[in-house]
């Protein structure tokens, strides 16, 4: 008898849980529908987030009408949906207005020990090897152990392999420290031998006719972009390390104590110089499909914004300027 009363309460709790679940996700639906209903269908790209009593709201992009009340905990773009924490669930609310919520689940991670040394491509110079060789289309076989700078790792730290008019030529360290471009042969390329404390690529510039590189002679210097050619852009301006994964779209936000900025890695120039009268802390997109963000040449199907952090407000502007706060 009592097997059966607590299979029987066992019953009713699950089907109570059940139904309280199912209400508490039509409750979710509901008002993320209402909180929504002022958007046309389609136009959800269109939407810019904009702060208000603590939460944050959406405006349009073009009339920067409300068009959402300030119900969200974080400013989300949409690019082309986005997903938001609920009443303990997820929400996710696509590009043309549809909601359905996602159950929360453990996240499953898998860690890799490295080890001590998983540079397998060294090879020794004690027979004359100075330089590198690669396969013809650029992946690394080996290269002289003289630029085991790192010896902690894989190889892509010791050297990173480049093409330039038809020909790979290497980023490397010397066992100083000293960075230089090398050809395959060991050769140091005309202006980068090893007289550099960093080189770093600026891959995806609009330039396709020039490498270029962000590079500085001294440990406490700013960074400079110079080319193969030896053409010098912004000297000693980028103030912070310039290849950052907050980059989008090409824009980079340059942030280090009270002084912030964004560079535009494509065009290689200021969008914002560097200053401290406002704060910027991250760059957005919100677009009509999935796009990568390491594409630059695709920003002109996107909307691009970084927030802004004053005295008074937070507030999202776009690259031309633009500030979006309500009317």
């Amino acid at each position: 008898m009592k097997g059966i009363l607590f299979i029987s309460f066992f019953f009713i709790t699950a089907v109570s849980y059940s139904q309280n679940t199912d209400s508490t996700k039509a409750a979710t639906i509901s008002f993320f529908k209402d909180a929504f209903s002022k958007v046309p269908t389609g136009q959800f790209s269109n939407l810019v987030p904009f702060a208000g009593n603590g939460k944050w709201g959406y405006l349009d992009r073009i009339t920067k009408k409300i068009m959402v009340k300030p119900v969200m905990q974080n400013p989300e773009f949409f690019n082309p949906d986005i997903k938001v924490f609920y009443n303990r669930e997820f929400v996710d609310i696509s590009g043309d207005g549809k909601i359905s919520i996602e159950q929360p689940s453990e996240n499953a991670y898998q860690s890799y020990d490295v080890g001590p040394d998983m540079d397998d491509k060294v090879r020794s110079s004690s027979d004359g090897f100075k330089g590198f060789t690669a396969t013809s289309t650029g992946e690394l076989i080996n290269y002289s152990d003289i630029y085991r700078y790192n010896r902690q790792g894989m190889p892509g730290w010791n050297i990173q392999l480049f093409q330039f008019k038809s020909k790979y030529y290497g980023i490397v360290k010397n066992k100083l420290g000293a960075a230089g471009i090398i050809d395959s042969d060991g050769n140091p390329l005309k202006g980068f031998d090893f007289n550099h404390n960093e080189i770093l690529p600026n891959r995806g510039t609009k330039d396709t006719a020039n490498v270029w590189f962000f590079v500085k002679k001294q440990e406490a210097e700013n960074f400079s972009l110079i080319n193969t050619n030896g053409e010098i852009k912004n000297k000693n301006e980028i103030f912070t390390y310039p290849l950052l994964s907050s980059d989008v779209f090409g824009y980079t936000p340059y942030i280090e104590g009270d002084s912030s900025a964004i560079f535009d890695r494509y065009e290689m120039k200021w969008i914002v110089k560097p200053q401290t009268k406002i704060k910027i802390q991250t760059i957005e997109f919100s677009s009509k499909e999935i796009l990568k963000t390491d594409l630059p040449k695709d920003r002109h199907k996107v909307n691009i914004y970084y927030l802004v952090v004053d005295k008074k407000n937070s507030y999202f502007v776009d690259m031309k300027g633009k500030k979006y706060l309500p009317l």
